[in-house]
């Protein structure tokens, strides 16, 4: 199949599924959604210079450029690319089965060169492992059946905004949220970071809730027996007859709810041993099922990475929280697009990769190559 043929193909599959989310849009900001959607998935940026030349609008660059700054910033916009979001979060999760994995986690927008952008504050840069400037990142991805994560939610905060009150209250907000869309479907899977007590509360109040959350190992549980231990030391006492994998019924302080607490050796010795507080339904094979349950948690590690390198995910330059927000809306928007692509259509993304342009090497997920190819094939129209 030619480019110009898969260009078709896909503006095709596009116009559809852009239609669902324009239509909750008034007609300005419909058009500047399209404009956006189009103009990301063909550039591959974030950056509005190279967005705009993709628009190839008949008019000079820096004007695109300032029309789509000006109207990225206003508060309307932010108010229905919140709709956009919510209709794309809906749109996931009822593709979500019962036993699917959702992987839920935080993430940093690094910008350690920024001075004039908005509400900027002191975040941890993970791939660099030291703390800079920038923004918070929420993200949420379903994890389909070959493996590959699909965007539910990305969600910039910052510390420092007006309207900050807490690292929870803003976690809590998104995940609510999630849970509201999913009602009781997958599992969500979470890391150490999420281990948090505030967390825990609103999880035990929602029964149809399931859950596997890893420990830092710092927490008390009360065992079957009564007795309340540290984490850690209940992974001790677990492993301590020589076994790979065990689990146990523990309770957290001052709740009636019976968790399970599934404890991995190390693979490396001298390593602290995987310890997942869980919230499951099935019992036959508990703790194997937990272990690869959070095995595919790593997925949205790869689709982080495949979005930063993709999309430039961190060269952003507009300024205020309302444009930054609604530009990760919209690379969430493009990202769910690429994801339905590799998910419904095999066939046409195997073409894509057959086209004769210089494809990077895969991290681990097609999510990265897909956007190259797109970005080829959207550059060449016929």
């Amino acid at each position: 199949m030619s480019g110009m043929v898969l260009s078709r193909e896909i503006s095709s599959r596009q116009k559809r599924f852009l239609s669902q989310f324009a239509d909750i849009c008034d007609d300005p900001r419909g058009r500047l959604l399209c404009d956006l959607f189009r103009g990301i998935k063909a550039s591959g940026s974030t950056l509005l210079t190279e967005i705009s030349r993709q628009l190839r609008e008949p008019i000079e660059l820096l004007y695109t450029v300032k029309r789509l700054s000006r109207e990225l910033s206003t508060p309307r916009f932010d108010v229905q690319s919140e709709k956009v979001a919510s209709r794309l979060l809906e749109h996931e999760a009822a593709l979500v089965r019962a036993d699917d994995i959702v992987a839920v986690d935080t993430s940093d927008l690094a910008k350690p060169y920024a001075r004039v952008l908005e509400d900027l504050c002191v975040v941890w840069d993970g791939s660099k492992k030291t703390s800079t400037r920038g923004y918070w990142l929420y993200e949420s991805y379903r994890v389909d059946n070959d493996g590959q994560p699909h965007v539910m939610q990305l969600y910039p905060y910052s510390t420092t905004a007006c309207d900050f009150l807490s690292a929870n209250s803003e976690f809590m907000v998104q995940l609510e949220a999630l849970m509201d869309a999913l009602d009781g479907r997958g599992i969500l899977v979470m890391d150490r970071g999420c281990d948090r007590r505030g967390l825990y509360d609103d999880l035990l109040e929602r029964p149809k809730a399931r859950w596997i959350v890893r420990q830092k190992g710092n927490r008390h549980l009360v065992g079957p027996d009564g007795n309340r231990k540290l984490v850690r030391t209940w992974a001790r006492e677990l492993l301590a007859d020589g076994s790979k994998m065990r689990f146990m019924e523990v309770r957290l302080p001052r709740s009636d709810t019976v968790l399970q607490l599934v404890v991995a050796a190390p693979l490396h010795e001298g390593d602290e041993p995987l310890m997942l507080l869980c919230r499951l339904s099935w019992w036959a094979y508990v703790a194997t099922r937990a272990v690869k349950g959070y095995g595919k948690r790593w997925r949205a590690e790869d689709g982080m990475r495949a979005i930063k390198q993709g999309l430039g995910l961190e060269d952003f330059l507009v300024r205020t929280m309302f444009a930054i927000r609604a530009l990760m809306r919209m690379v969430a928007l493009v990202m769910a697009f690429v994801g339905e692509l590799i998910e419904k259509e095999g066939k046409l993304c195997e073409e894509l990769l057959a086209l004769p342009h210089r494809i990077p090497k895969a991290v681990k997920v097609m999510l990265e190559p897909i956007i190259t190819a797109m970005r080829h094939a959207a550059q060449h129209p016929p």
